[in-house]
Formats: C-alpha cells, structure tokens, sequence
C-alpha cells in the first residue's frame, strides 16, 4: 500500500462513521476538556532492533505501542481518551504487516475506549513507530512529590521482561491506578519502564529525598527465588511498565483486596529518607546491587 491507500485502510477500518474530527483530514479536532480538567499528551518511539526485534509479529509490536503510551497515562493518573500513530515503515511491510500492526494496537486501546484518531506514514528502510497519546485529568500526579517516612510501593512482577515475553505482552495499569487513587493517597508515581532501580531514584533521590528498600519478599518474575543474581535483574533489566509510587502505608487489606481484583501483588519496597541516596537491604544486610537501567540508545 501506498500512503493514500494506507489512508483509505485507516478511514474505513477506525473511522466507518466518517466523523469529521478522526481519521480522514489534515488534521483532528478533539473537544475542550471540561472545566476542572486539563489535558495529559505523551509521546513515545518505539524503534526496530532497540524496542522490538525485526522477527517480531506485526500484532506484537501494535500492542506494545499503544501499551506503552497507555502506560505513560497511568503513571500520570489519567484517564486516555484517543491515539495518533505515525509509522515509518519498508515497502514490505505496507501490507499484510501494517494491518496487523493496527489490529495490535486496537486489540490494546478498545478496552480502554481509546479512539484512533490520527496519524502520518512514510517509507523508511529501518521501522520507527510513535505515538501520540492524549487524555484527560482533572488531579494528575507526578514524580516529585514524596516525603520523608513515606512508604514505597510496586505493582506486579519485576525482571527477566524481554525472555519472558513480558516486554510485548504487559498490561498497562489504567484500572489498578484508578481503584488505588479511591482507596489510598499516592503521594508521587511513575511506571518502570528502565528498571526498577531507576523508577525508585526518579521518586526519591532525583528530588533530594532517598530511600531504604528492603529486597527480601520482591515478587521476581518467572517465579523465581530472590538472590543477589534474581534481584539485579528485578532491579536494572527494565521493560517491566508497572506502577511505582509513594504515600502513607496502606492497610493489609486493602492490599489483599487489590491483589484478589487484579490478580497481582502490591509489594512494599520501603520507606522515604532524607538522605539523599538509595540503599537496599536483603536478608538483613546491606548489599551494593550494580546494575545499567534500560537504555534507549
């Protein structure tokens, strides 16, 4: 397909009504979020060969698109209300690939009732994929924001993402963030996408707080056992896109009712310090844990 018949594939599939202000114009018209609202927009890249392999299926690689920037709603407390795509793509991958590309990313963004909106294509020889994310908030929450004596928390399952699979199959934590924001006060929040380690700096010690991290009970993925080899890839390997944040400690059960309705755990990490540095704890001792956060590059 070329660009007009790539068009025509999106007008028909994603916009039957022909509604003026999706799919189909130079550009969409989107409504003025109600007063006490404010609009939240991300962007994210997700680049062949760094983000997805070149033997990825096209569904695949949709999925963890659209979920990346349903994550980044997340991690704001927002609610996500439509997606532009804008892809950059080989001759070859203008058929069959693409629409399985678009049915990955619907496959993510229906039950959220995210409407595909927009977008651009061009041809490219290496396959680059961004999207554009857009939602509402009426109280966003942000990375800075914790106090001393806080407690750190965790959604869900940390390393080992990419041979398991869950680097492309994770679920974004739109409903767990909006069950959380009625039962607790988060305090500050941001997804794992680079590594635990790093989404516990970004909380603390990138706003001159610190942390004490106690290792012991960290739900690793696979199941696995914690030991000093299963924690550093809990802690640097990345891609894990679950929810960090801090607040006041949350009552047993409340974290048992959350646990019995996402099927998940709500791990307790630590505590908040003044100082500015993270140190972690396992099995009562203080140990060095070496690791490089995800890169991008």
């Amino acid at each position: 397909m070329n660009e007009l018949k790539i068009l025509s594939f999106l007008k028909k599939t994603y916009n039957p009504l022909h509604l003026p202000y999706l799919i189909g114009d130079d550009a969409a018209l989107l409504p003025v979020p109600e007063k006490g609202k404010q609009l939240v927009i991300s962007l994210d890249t997700l680049v062949e060969k760094t983000h997805f392999k070149k033997t990825t299926p096209a569904f695949q690689t949709g999925q963890k698109l659209a979920s990346v920037s349903l994550s980044d709603m997340a991690a704001m407390g927002a609610v996500p209300l439509h997606l532009l795509v804008s892809i950059a793509v080989p001759k070859s991958k203008t058929g069959f690939w693409l629409r399985e590309l678009y049915r990955g990313i619907n496959d993510r963004i229906r039950p959220y009732r995210v409407l595909l909106t927009g977008g651009d294509s061009v041809g490219s020889p290496l396959t680059v994929l961004t999207s554009v994310m857009i939602g509402e908030c009426s109280s966003p929450l942000y990375r800075k924001g914790a106090a001393s004596g806080d407690f750190l928390y965790a959604t869900g399952f940390f390393g080992y993402s990419l041979p398991s699979g869950h680097h492309l199959h994770f679920i974004p934590r739109i409903h767990e963030i909006q069950w959380l924001r009625k039962q607790t006060q988060i305090t500050s929040l941001t997804d794992a996408s680079d590594g635990l380690a790093r989404s516990i700096e970004i909380l603390t010690t990138d706003w001159g707080k610190g942390a004490r991290i106690e290792l012991d009970s960290l739900p690793i993925r696979r199941h696995k056992h914690p030991t000093l080899t299963t924690l550093a890839h809990a802690l640097f390997d990345g891609e894990d896109f679950e929810l960090v944040f801090t607040g006041p400690a949350i009552p047993s059960r409340t974290i048992t009712k959350f646990q019995k309705k996402f099927k998940i755990p709500l791990s307790c990490l630590g505590k908040v310090t003044s100082v500015q540095k993270v140190d972690y704890f396992f099995r009562s001792k203080k140990i060095h844990s070496k690791g490089k956060p995800f890169e991008h590059f």
